[in-house]
């Protein structure tokens, strides 16, 4: 553990992955394949990654949050992710390497909500709207069902003419 109790640093994005994947049980090898590295490399990387100083303390630590039920909280992982997502991974020819990139971006959406994924269909899209007062989840949801008349503020037999347009309001 770091000073300050949170995960060691300067780890690369396939260094953090191959960590993971042994402290999850996986030999080296296989950690070393599923962290990026080259089929044909990967032996020999497994054994060079896991016989670094930083490397083997990564994977002590996260073996002991394992055994300790310890989590990283929310905020914890969105940020560890953010790092991931910004990191400048390379190949030996030094051609930039995204795919880490991309996955990390990929959780950050999930956990976010930013985009959710929908079966195609010919209807027309779906809007979510997430609102923090009821009275607006319930004119939103008469207004989605097709209702006219909205209650408070609009007079009896005012049509919307768009949603959000009452004339009145």
């Amino acid at each position: 553990m770091t000073p300050k109790g949170g995960p060691i640093t300067g780890l690369t994005h396939m260094q953090e992955t191959f960590c993971v994947l042994v402290a999850g049980g996986q030999t080296r090898e296989k950690a070393a394949l599923g962290a990026g590295y080259s089929p044909v490399s990967a032996k020999s990387q497994g054994s060079q990654q896991a016989m670094k100083p930083a490397v083997k303390a990564r994977i002590a630590e996260l073996i002991a949050l394992a055994t300790t039920g310890a989590v990283l909280s929310i905020t914890a992982r969105m940020e560890r992710l953010s790092v991931f997502a910004l990191e400048e991974n390379r190949t030996e020819k030094g051609s930039l390497i995204r795919g880490g990139n991309i996955e990390a971006i990929k959780e950050l959406n999930k956990m976010t909500n930013v985009y959710v994924r929908q079966p195609h269909s010919d209807s027309p899209p779906q809007l979510n709207i997430l609102v923090a007062d009821l009275k607006t989840a319930e004119i939103l949801t008469r207004i989605a069902s097709g209702e006219r008349r909205l209650g408070e503020g609009i007079k009896e037999g005012e049509e919307i003419k768009e949603i959000g347009e009452t004339g009145g309001i």
